[in-house]
Formats: C-alpha cells, sequence, structure tokens
C-alpha cells in the first residue's frame, strides 16, 4: 500500500475521540519526521473516489501524463 486516504467524515463518524487524537498524533510525528529530514512536512495529494462518474476521464489523464495504466485497484 503507497497511500492512506480517510475521509475526515469518516474518522468523526466511526472513531471515538481517543483514536481521533491517536490518528492526530500520528499525523504530527510523520510531519515533524519529514521536517527533521528535510522535506515537505505535508504533501497535497488530489484525491478521487473511483465511484464517482469523472474517474474514468480522471484516469484517462494520468495515463496520458505517465505513460502508463493506473489501477484503481
Amino acid at each position: 500500500m503507497k497511500y492512506i486516504v480517510l475521509k475526515t467524515e469518516d474518522v468523526e463518524k466511526y472513531c471515538s475521540f481517543e483514536q481521533q487524537e491517536q490518528l492526530m498524533e500520528i499525523c504530527g510525528d510523520i510531519h515533524a519526521g519529514r521536517f527533521r529530514a528535510g522535506k515537505e512536512e505535508e504533501n497535497r495529494y488530489l484525491v478521487v473516489n473511483v465511484d464517482e462518474p469523472y474517474a474514468h476521464d480522471v484516469r484517462t489523464l494520468i495515463e496520458e501524463h505517465e505513460g502508463e495504466a493506473v489501477s484503481f485497484d
């Protein structure tokens, strides 16, 4: 697994307050580690839900610029 994407609404709905605090602590540790390594503290990504009607168009656009097939698996 290369990325983990969590919908904020789902975290708030399905995780306890303590779990949400733990998640924020983990994110803080990652940001601090990236800072110490001289990297951007927080990468930014575009995320597309594969259930959206435009997902195929986005995948095609990425493939055209990356030169390889993009899997939705």
